[in-house]
Parts: structure tokens; C-alpha cells; sequence
């Protein structure tokens, strides 16, 4: 079995393309923010 990960299509969509995906992603996962307060900064410096 292949694990995928979103690195494997960063070289596939256009950068505006990546920033919407990451972007929509973070706003999904950011509830976890009031657990782990660096969460934003961790996730889009990563």
C-alpha cells in the first residue's frame, strides 16, 4: 500500500492553487487551535 502525502502533488497544482488547498485545510483543523495555540504558525510554516 502507498501512503500519499500532499507533497506528492505540491509539483502538480500551480502555487495560487497550493496556497487555497493549504489554506482550506487549515480552516478544517484550526478548532484545535484552543488545544495547541502555535497551531497556525506551526501549520503554514511547516
Amino acid at each position: 500500500m502507498k501512503v500519499e502525502s500532499l507533497q506528492d502533488y505540491l509539483g502538480k497544482i500551480s502555487e495560487d492553487n497550493w496556497i487555497k488547498l493549504a489554506t482550506n485545510i487549515f480552516e478544517l483543523t484550526e478548532s484545535i487551535c484552543e488545544d495547541y495555540p502555535d497551531y497556525k504558525e506551526w501549520y503554514f510554516h511547516r
